[in-house]
């Protein structure tokens, strides 16, 4: 085909293909512009069922027009070969976009409210698209979605969003092989429970599938997977899938109650247009945008002059600013900040209570987001357990580890967790360190005889602290011992610039009074003070050589 001018399209370059399609990157020679052509295979070209879904295709699309439904210019033959001539788009399918992690929140909004948008298009055009799925939707290099693939649209001008069209397309424009009921339509994975059991279906079918394909854009993960069909059937029919949230922690409440919604089993219970799920969406996306936008004050920095800078939140959530945290049943969220300026004002900090029950909090760390929270608790005597909360949430997500304790969060949104651990004292204890995606997967074991770890501040590397043959080791990276001792370490931090490690350094014997500890990566070491009595943490200030220490 390349070279050749097909019509009044001169082809170019082939795109891709499938089962269904041969793509080519074309010129129309009338218009000057640059147009994909989509051929059918030689194998089905001769297909009666698979020309009708060809032209059904052409023929659904081109009754659009819809900025984020691809376009499409002509339906011709070459050799007895149909193709369409549609909008050339460059970027990826949504399957390549998402890629099994979960989309940044803002591009997920935006991309759902095209796509709500688009639906809500075809639907009062008497159109259901019934193969809603991330790889018959295609995102632009410009971050606009663009719906595909009408192949299997049940046409019906007469519909009305929310009805049944059954009875308007059968006999007109309908093939009873491809549409009748009892027949399911549509890949197994995005389908709805009605779509299914072979029901008769309307607009709210591509709802459903709408919000399978927003999950997995909300975690990277299928709503609903299996070895086989029938497991994935059976999943659609009787199962909810896993709470998003559980997932991906950073998601807003808003999003989760809007995908609940949407993936109601029961159509009459579920969003029922398209333009009420776009609306939610615009909803939640102008929340987002307003608690992004909210200032709170924190701590400020001595500038070179000795003058007070101050920042704003935005300036400072995904930062390593954090205290050590001590074992109080109550987990404080930081909202506030103090100061001194030239004439000794003092602004005290403020915080505000997350967790409400009766037990002991070992750690808490922020997660990259600088939102959410990941504390390991126990509870009412029951085992140490991790969990998860946000400021403006009065109650916490079990993240379904027993026994784990977190040790710090990545600026890349990994924890590295402690399993097993086993506890020798109020604040030591040894573990297997392992590395957990905070957005949802099993724990990678790493190395054993693990007290202590940090991340390095690209998310990366990790400082540890091991117990070896009752000798207290500090490595960074793993493997590279920087320091050993007789006595016990804890606490140990790395630098903003990554160049140092703060660490504390307690006697075995006697009170917890301990030093507190610097060293380079060439391994020389230097004391900042004696006898912390009681100190718990320690805490770099970000982009600054000072840092703050919990006692």
């Amino acid at each position: 085909m390349i070279g050749k001018t097909i019509s009044h399209y001169r082809v170019l370059e082939k795109l891709g293909g499938g089962g269904m399609g041969v793509v080519y990157k074309a010129k129309d020679t009338k218009l000057g512009r640059l147009v994909a052509l989509k051929f059918l295979p030689d194998e089905v070209s001769q297909d009666e069922q698979a020309l009708e879904r060809f032209q059904r295709e052409a023929r659904a699309a081109s009754a659009l027009n819809h900025p984020h439904i691809c376009t499409i210019y002509d339906i011709e033959q070459h050799d007895h070969s149909p193709f369409i001539a549609m909008e050339l788009l460059e970027g990826q399918t949504l399957k390549q976009r998402i890629a099994g992690q979960p989309l940044p929140l803002e591009l997920l909004l935006d991309l759902s409210i095209q796509i709500a948008d688009a639906l809500d298009a075809a639907h009062m055009g008497g159109i259901i698209h019934r193969d809603i799925k991330p790889a018959n939707i295609f995102v632009t290099k410009r971050g606009q979605a663009k719906l595909l693939d009408f192949g299997v649209a049940k046409l019906a001008p007469q519909a009305r969003p929310g009805k049944s069209t059954d009875a308007t397309v059968t006999g007109t424009t309908e093939d009873p092989r491809l549409t009748s009921p009892g027949t399911s339509i549509g890949t197994v994975a995005y389908m709805s429970p009605e779509q299914a059991r072979g029901e008769e279906l309307d607009a709210r079918t591509d709802l459903f599938s709408l919000g399978v394909v927003l999950y997995e854009m909300a975690t990277g993960r299928e709503a609903f997977h299996g070895e086989t069909p029938a497991v994935i059937f059976e999943a659609i029919l009787n199962r909810a899938p896993t709470p998003v949230r559980q997932l991906n922690p950073r998601l807003p409440a808003e999003l989760e109650r809007i995908l609940s919604k949407t993936l109601e089993k029961d159509r009459e219970m579920r969003c029922q247009t398209a333009s009420e799920l776009r609306a939610d969406l615009k909803r939640a996306r102008r929340d987002t945008d307003s608690a992004r936008g909210a200032t709170v004050s924190v701590p400020a920095l001595p500038a070179a002059d000795g003058e007070v800078v101050r920042r704003t939140a935005s300036q400072w959530w995904g930062k390593p600013l954090l205290v050590g945290v001590v074992a109080f049943a109550l987990v404080g969220a930081f909202v506030g900040g103090w100061w001194v300026g030239k004439g000794g004002e003092r602004t005290l900090p403020q915080y505000q209570q997350l967790t409400f029950r009766r037990g002991t909090i070992r750690m808490a760390r922020f997660a990259s987001d600088g939102q959410t929270i990941v504390y390991g608790a126990t509870w009412e005597g029951n085992s140490l357990e991790l969990y998860a909360t946000r400021p403006e949430s009065p109650e916490s997500r079990l993240l379904g580890f027993q026994n784990t304790e977190i040790l710090a969060m990545s600026s890349l949104g990994e924890m590295a967790v402690s399993l097993n651990r086993r506890l020798s004292g109020a604040y030591i204890g040894i573990g297997t360190l392992a590395r957990v995606p905070l957005a949802g997967g099993g724990p990678r074991e790493i190395l054993d005889k693990v007290q202590w770890a940090d991340w390095a501040p690209d998310g990366r590397n990790l400082v540890v602290v091991r117990d070896i043959a009752g000798r207290s080791r500090l490595e960074f990276p793993i493997g590279n011992v920087l320091y050993e001792s007789g006595n016990w370490i804890s606490h140990p931090r790395v630098s903003p610039q990554g160049g140092q490690i703060a660490f504390l350094e307690h006697p075995l014997q006697g009170d917890d009074g301990g030093t507190v500890e610097i060293v380079e990566l060439d391994g020389s070491k230097r004391t900042l003070s004696t006898r912390s009595i009681s100190t718990q943490g320690l805490a770099w200030y970000p982009e600054t050589g000072l840092f703050l220490k919990g006692q």
